[in-house]
């Protein structure tokens, strides 16, 4: 379970908006930045809707273990397509 108090910490940091930077979601060195609203967590068919993901290997005790994602950044997440794409990538770099 993660702790409320943690979250909230993570949501100011923030700003309340998407703090995805992967370059395979298209947003290229630049957070996504959509608008989030509070009370949508989990809920992805809401404009607002979010979800909280956290990073692997890093202190679980800090807001910066955890990032606030938009309802389309943490589906691609979690999916692991961003993976993929980040794969199909690198492959690319390597062949020029």
């Amino acid at each position: 379970m993660i702790d409320v108090e943690l979250v909230k910490k993570a949501w100011v940091q923030c700003e309340g908006t998407c703090n995805c930077t992967r370059p395979s979601h298209n947003h290229y060195l630049i957070r996504c930045g959509r608008r989030l609203v509070w009370h949508e967590r989990g809920d992805f068919n809401a404009p607002g809707g979010w979800e909280i993901y956290h990073h692997k290997g890093k202190n679980r005790d800090s807001p910066g273990y955890y990032e606030i994602l938009c309802s389309e950044c943490y589906r691609l997440v979690m999916s692991g397509k961003d993976a993929i794409a980040v794969t199909r990538r690198r492959v690319q770099y390597r062949k020029t």
